[in-house]
């Protein structure tokens, strides 16, 4: 295969989910030979029928539904919302049939600032707490390229021991004066008489609160918690009228699916994940090796929790991706899993995101619902020389979008031609202001994004240019970025 562009970016699209403290008890998964009485999954959807977390394909005929401690029916869930789910999981961790799904928001607020910090990533403040935003997170009612202060939002993903929070899915809300808002965080310190606590950036007084899963008498740094009260923006205070106790174990002999950020990692054989010790010392690898590992990376862990410590089977290292394309569908192999715009093929995997973002709005849609001559957006990784999926969006046949590609500027040539990795790329109807600015920059590390037009199988015309600078962000880290050092675009751009 012939690479389209080298340059990978770091993005965000990180979760994992919380475990209720109740005991399920069920029969095993009949007919697989390899059965597991009890499991538990914590990720993102990533797509139905019935729905798809972490790899693993559940059935949900029998699965009760809740969002948010709300019964509810199943078609409420989203790609991209972050869900625990209960139930059976065989051991090569494919299938599955769940029992009770979870759906919970992290963060219900409106924003006060953005910046942008890297090619296709954002961080955001909402109640005082800071949230990385990936352009391949999934949006309801808004999307990367509308995020701004006073857009009221109500997040699901993951919040991490650090405290930074990494958004899977953004859906627009509008606010009520007194309607409450929702923060879930980390107790970084603890009044002496318990009566008030600090979350990042955020005082909150639980004097009048009422606790669940816990007592006022549980609060401790260290401690996450769910906050729903009202918000004072001039004090950045949270006057709770709900603080639920969040922190706490797997469940001891559980079959496990956990999605999350690698914390607490200062070599050997294990960190943290979610509130969660990992032993990786006789795991095996997929997309990377144990060397990869490092705080901040994003990884699937399957194994079994064992004396509280989650003994890893598997894990599946997650690459954070900036590579975006769209494009028209020119073949299909169902066979592989394969797809291709013009010469470039894209493979997807079971944990590739699947939405149909067209009018046809088909909810159960994957590769097999891909027809040549579609337009599709995709969202890339190179692994192993390859372009591996992250997600991919079914488009309009008639909103005749211009084709797009993002990478690193490689050669830049005298007739207005440049290089990106093996791509031709004509800059010919590129204003003269955009051609100098690349013109001037072609001794740095950049990225470029290019709206346009594909004129062969790596010959590409662009119409449109957007400079990016690079900041170091690594790839395989979910978050640490410097948010103080603000992503750096031209004038022309906007």
């Amino acid at each position: 295969m012939k690479i389209l562009m080298s340059l990978l970016c770091l993005s965000a699209l990180c979760l994992s989910g919380c475990e209720s403290d109740k005991e399920d008890h069920f029969s095993g998964i009949e007919g697989t030979g390899n059965k597991v009485e009890v499991a538990v999954a914590y990720g993102s959807i990533t797509g139905f029928g019935s729905v798809y977390v972490n790899g693993v394909h559940f059935t949900t005929d029998s699965a009760s539904v809740e969002i948010d401690g709300e019964r509810a029916e199943e078609g409420a869930l989203a790609v991209g919302m972050v869900v625990e789910v209960i139930g059976e999981i065989n051991r090569n961790g494919s299938e599955g049939v769940a029992h009770t799904i979870r759906a919970e928001r992290v963060l219900l607020g409106t924003v006060d600032t953005v910046v942008d910090i890297a090619a296709g990533r954002r961080v955001l403040k909402l109640l005082g707490q800071t949230v990385y935003v990936a352009e391949d997170a999934e949006f309801t009612g808004t999307d990367f390229e509308k995020l701004q202060p006073g857009l009221g939002l109500s997040v699901s993903g993951y919040v991490a021991e650090s405290g930074h929070i990494t958004a899977t899915y953004l859906q627009q809300h509008v606010f009520s004066a007194e309607q409450p808002r929702v923060v879930e965080g980390y107790i970084s310190a603890v009044s002496p008489d318990a009566l008030s606590f600090e979350l990042p950036d955020l005082s909150v007084d639980a004097s009048s609160a009422i606790f669940v899963a816990g007592a006022q008498a549980n609060l401790a740094a260290g401690v996450r918690v769910a906050v729903t009260g009202q918000y004072n923006t001039a004090s950045q205070t949270l006057k709770a009228s709900q603080v639920v106790l969040k922190s706490q174990r797997l469940q001891e002999g559980r079959y496990t699916a956990l999605e999350g950020v690698v914390q607490q990692f200062a070599g050997g054989n294990t960190f943290w994940v979610r509130d969660t010790a990992v032993d990786v010392s006789n795991a095996s690898f997929e997309n990377g090796i144990a060397s990869d590992l490092q705080n901040g990376a994003k990884v699937v862990i399957f194994g079994k929790v064992q004396n509280n410590v989650l003994v890893a089977e598997r894990i599946v290292i997650k690459l954070f991706n900036t590579n975006r394309f769209q494009g028209v569908v020119s073949d299909i192999d169902l066979r592989t899993g394969t797809f291709r715009i013009r010469d470039i093929v894209f493979h997807t995997t079971s944990h590739t995101q699947f939405k149909d973002n067209s009018r046809r709005m088909e909810r159960y849609f994957d590769i097999e619902h891909i027809h040549t001559g579609e337009d599709v957006e995709v969202y890339a990784v190179q692994v192993d020389g390859q372009w591996q999926v992250t997600r991919t969006s079914r488009l309009d046949f008639d909103q005749a979008m211009p084709d797009f590609i993002r990478g690193p500027v490689t050669l830049i040539e005298a007739n207005r031609n440049f290089y990106m990795g093996d791509v031709l790329v004509d800059g010919s109807e590129l204003p003269e202001s955009q051609w100098h600015a690349l013109n001037e920059l072609q001794d740095s590390a950049i990225t470029v994004d290019l709206e346009g037009y594909y004129t062969g199988d790596l010959a590409f015309k662009a119409v449109r240019i957007r400079i990016n600078a690079n900041n170091g962000c690594d790839f395989h880290m979910s978050f640490y970025c410097d948010e103080d050092k603000p992503f750096d675009e031209h004038p022309f751009y906007r």
